[in-house]
Formats: C-alpha cells, structure tokens, sequence
C-alpha cells in the first residue's frame, strides 16, 4: 500500500528517463536517495513496486517536454495535466502525490506558458498535487511565476530561471545535470534538494505504508 507523505526538507531527489531496475533502485536507496521523480511516459507499476517498496524510496511524476520550441496552449496543458492524473492513478499512487508540468524552452509568449500551465494545473488537482517544473528559456516573471499561477509548488531546473515572487522554490535541482552514480553506469541522473518553499510548501511523494 502506498500513502501520500511531504517530502522531507533536505531529501535528496533523483529523476531519470531511463527506466530503472531492482538493482539501481538498492544502489540509488543505498547511495542516500530519498526520492525519485520518474517520467510517466515509460513508468510501469513493476518500476513503481521496485522504487517505493525495495528501494524505500518516495516517488514523484512528470511529463517529458517536448523539444525547444513547442507551443504552449490551453487545450495542450488541459491534455498533459489529465495525462498525469490518469497515469499517477492507474499506477496505484495516492491521491495528492505531485505532479509536475515540464515547462522548458517553451515558444510562444507568457501569456501562453501561463495557459497552458493554469490549465495542466486544474486537470493535475483532479487527482495529484500539481506543480511546475520551471526550466530554461521560461518567458515569466518572477512575479508572473507567483501571481498569475494557480500552482503552488515549483521545481527550479539546474539553469538559470527567474525566483518566484513570495513563495520560492520547493525543490531545486543542481548542476552538473546528466550525472552517472556509483555503480550505475548505464544511466544519467538529475540531482535535487527538496527543502519546501518560503511559504512552508512541500512536493509530496508516494512511499509504501
């Protein structure tokens, strides 16, 4: 059985494309790794079982972006955010895990971002936490980012995003990105610290009962 939990201040978060095995998630538990974000596009609930269950690790969902220049849209947010809510129930994952929209190197304008994040927002609430992953070539303001979002949880990626106004940041990634573990060679990871935002707001995370 998997409960819904707040991440811990100072866990350590993995997130991967690549799918893992029952080794790297003992090795990834085993190296101090107190959570992953995984991709909903090649997640299986075997891979659920192997993260949250034997490694002992929280578990988090994204989306994968698509490439530098996708037009952000309303009706494109409305589809991924639903997209993420159906994947995080088929799965098993508790009601209120978060959710996160992949916001990089989007075209279009903020206006734009701000649709297609508002609506992939109210589409994620219907079953997760929704939150934003906000990475490069973002065309909101720090302000923006806070005012006008009906998010309140944001991932900052490993370059160099705008502050959201008030709140801040829940979880951060940190440079270098594309690392390879100990004793994982096949694969590339992403590094964050979740340590809550400003205003005492923190991602939450599948982890068995």
């Amino acid at each position: 059985m998997l409960i819904a939990q707040d991440v811990p201040p100072g866990t350590r978060v993995l997130d991967t494309y690549q799918p893992m095995d029952l080794a790297s998630c003992l090795q990834a538990s085993a190296l101090g790794y107190g959570a992953m974000v995984r991709y909903i596009d090649n997640l299986t609930l075997r891979e659920v079982e192997w993260i949250t269950i034997d490694g002992k690790m929280g578990l988090m969902l994204i989306r994968t972006c698509r490439k530098a220049g996708w037009m952000p849209t309303q009706l494109i947010g409305t589809a991924d955010g639903q997209s993420i809510a159906a994947a995080a129930a088929r799965l098993g994952l508790p009601k209120g895990v978060s959710g996160f929209l992949d916001d990089e190197e989007p075209g279009g304008t903020a206006e734009d971002e701000i649709a297609y994040l508002n609506a992939g927002t109210d589409a994620i609430n219907t079953y997760c936490l929704a939150g934003g992953y906000i990475g490069s070539d973002t065309r909101m303001s720090s302000d923006q980012l806070y005012h006008r979002l009906r998010m309140t949880r944001y991932w900052k990626a490993g370059s160099n995003e705008p502050p959201v106004a008030i709140r801040g940041y829940a979880m951060y990634q940190e440079p270098p990105l594309n690392r390879i573990l100990a004793g994982m060679p096949e694969r590339l990871f992403d590094v964050s610290v979740a340590n809550g935002d400003a205003l005492g707001g923190r991602c939450v995370m599948a982890v068995a009962a």
